[in-house]
């Protein structure tokens, strides 16, 4: 249960409107009464291609297939914003891993 997801969204200014998207399908999909400490949505911005995406963790599988996500690597926790999801989350997901 170690794989992450990744969606493109486009660029700075396309990612907006998308991201709201991904958003509301976590949301809809872990009601945020239930969501666990450990799920959440966060976005990476690459600035060689201008590109923003958004990242599933393994907890997050669900939400990522709804959204198209395709698996990806584990990103480096500093690459990583928070979009949605509880506060904690990235720490419980980093804690064992060395990318802390």
């Amino acid at each position: 249960m170690n794989q992450w997801y990744s969606l493109d969204v486009g660029n700075r200014i396309e990612a907006l409107k998308k991201i709201e998207h991904v958003k509301d399908i976590f949301w809809r999909t872990y009601q945020e009464k239930l969501c666990p400490d450990n799920m959440g949505i966060f976005t990476k911005y690459n600035e060689e291609s201008d590109i923003v995406s958004v990242l599933f963790p393994p907890t997050a599988e669900q939400a990522a297939n709804m959204a198209g996500a395709i698996k990806c690597k584990t990103p480096h926790r500093e690459d990583l914003s928070p979009v949605a999801g509880s506060q904690p989350c990235l720490d419980i997901l980093y804690q064992n891993k060395n990318e802390q």
